[in-house]
């Protein structure tokens, strides 16, 4: 209960001091990142990103976890930079966006924008040292870049503010294996707002045939930015492969075998003969992760491995081997696979673990309560966080769809869906940092979606970061 009255109260003294201190919206989220810096330096290290950090210091780098993480250690050569720049890339976007909604006078969207960035739970995840907050970073400063384009029209600057955007993409895409469809959406605006920068949309092709080149354009940007990507993995950093997707592959497998009823899986793939009699335990195949397949169970219950698995390095033969199975079996069952698929992620949303952002070597007062507040909130709130999740998006996307005009605001939304199918074909873990971007998102696009989205070929140009109120003929000041 605690939880809830302390959720309650920052409302309660957010709407007070709006009220009667008349705070600019934007100075409560510059207090939130300098009050996230002060409380939880140097971050709080989890097991991924301490695997990236050994990576670095011995210089042997696995793509089990993406090495271009190391990029702040690489540039600033101290251990927290990865908590500070992860800080700066979440807030400075958020910042510069909640300061547009504050000149153009969008106050509940804004308000309801920064009132969720305040959520206990949400916003202690983010000082937790993993590669999923830089990722949100990016596509929030994506959004924050394309909102500067519509006020500078220098094209110096416009040139340095395209650069930057596309930038943030790849590193998006670098940071987080996945992020090729969520950047998808965002990529094919930003081409076609290039093409309106460029004058090209006057050339008199029809609309039908303009859209599927922007869609194709796109979506070969968003290929070149995976192989490029992959050029650094393992050309510049020269890392080994762990084929990772195996253990999902092996995943699928149990569980189209189990759900089936028939063997699907090669005898070759057990590590022993008794292995395929336990496999289809429902302590197992419960819809909720992988680990038990592979290795002694994290939980502590040493559960026996079935399928072999070292990260350290697998046979290639073996994985082609394996993926060439798996892709006959998932073909052959697509029904089942499909249903198990939709299980396991249902099952994921509602039982999110949010990690307790508490770290032994910097534990302060105020840090243990907020983490103790956390524990207690994710278990009340567990159900409401996961309607949050699904329900947000879908709404947001209907409202997006046929109540409003922001196509930027369309895009985000779009971007988040997009990211939950990648998280239907790949996810393996109940950890809610994988829908950091899916739950911001959806109040991004809230905020932004009366926010109509000019293009440079308006005969009126834009002279401020205000626009043209049509309802009164007056900018906003």
């Amino acid at each position: 209960m605690l939880d809830i009255l302390v959720v309650i109260s920052v409302i309660i003294i957010y709407i007070m001091l709006q009220k009667f201190a008349k705070i600019p919206q934007p100075l409560f989220l510059i207090g939130l990142a300098l009050f996230s810096l002060i409380i939880y330096y140097p971050g709080v290290p989890q097991d991924d990103t301490t695997f990236i950090y050994q990576n670095f210091i011995t210089g042997n780098y696995s793509d089990w976890q993406p090495p271009i993480y190391s990029l702040w250690w690489h540039l600033f050569h101290f251990k927290a930079a990865d908590f500070i720049m992860n800080m700066v890339l979440y807030y400075s976007g958020l910042i510069y966006i909640s300061y547009v909604l504050y000149r153009k006078k969008l106050h509940w969207q804004n308000n309801l924008l920064i009132l969720f960035c305040f959520y206990p739970l949400y916003a202690t995840q983010l000082v937790i040292l993993l590669k999923d907050v830089p990722y949100t970073g990016f596509l929030i400063l994506s959004v924050a870049i394309l909102l500067a384009l519509q006020v500078y029209k220098s094209k110096l600057l416009r040139i340095v503010l395209w650069t930057a955007y596309f930038c943030v993409i790849f590193l998006a895409i670098g940071f987080k294996y996945n992020g090729f469809f969520a950047v998808y959406p965002m990529l094919a605006f930003g081409v076609y707002l290039v093409l309106q920068d460029l004058k090209l949309n006057r050339l008199g092709i029809k609309p039908i045939y303009t859209t599927i080149g922007i869609l194709l354009l796109a979506l070969s940007v968003d290929a070149l930015c995976v192989v490029a990507n992959n050029v650094i993995t393992y050309s510049m950093f020269d890392a080994k492969k762990s084929h990772s997707s195996l253990m999902v592959m092996y995943n699928d497998l149990a569980n189209i075998e189990c759900s089936s009823g028939s063997e699907v899986i090669p005898d070759e793939y057990f590590i022993a003969d008794d292995r395929r009699g336990i496999m289809c335990n429902q302590f197992f195949i419960n819809y909720r992760n992988y680990e038990p397949l592979m290795v002694p169970n994290w939980s502590g219950a040493n559960n026996p491995a079935i399928f072999d698995y070292n990260m350290d390095g697998v046979d290639e033969v073996q994985f082609e081997k394996v993926r060439d199975t798996w892709l006959h079996v998932v073909l052959s069952n697509l029904d089942d696979y499909a249903v198990y698929r939709a299980k396991f992620l249902s099952t994921i949303v509602f039982t999110q673990w949010w990690w307790t952002p508490l770290s032994i070597n910097n534990p302060s007062n105020i840090e243990v309560k907020l983490s103790n507040l956390i524990v207690e909130e994710r278990r009340t709130l567990g159900t409401f966080n996961a309607l949050l999740l699904i329900l947000g998006n879908l709404l947001v996307l209907v409202y997006c769809l046929w109540y409003k005009k922001s196509r930027l605001a369309l895009m985000i939304i779009l971007s988040s869906i997009l990211q939950l199918v990648s998280l239907y074909l790949v996810l393996g873990v109940p950890a809610a940092r994988f829908f950091l971007w899916d739950y911001i998102a959806v109040f991004l696009a809230l905020a932004l979606a009366n926010l109509k989205f000019n293009s440079q070929n308006n005969k009126e140009p834009i002279k401020s970061i205000g626009l043209v109120n049509k309802t009164k003929g007056k900018k906003f000041k």
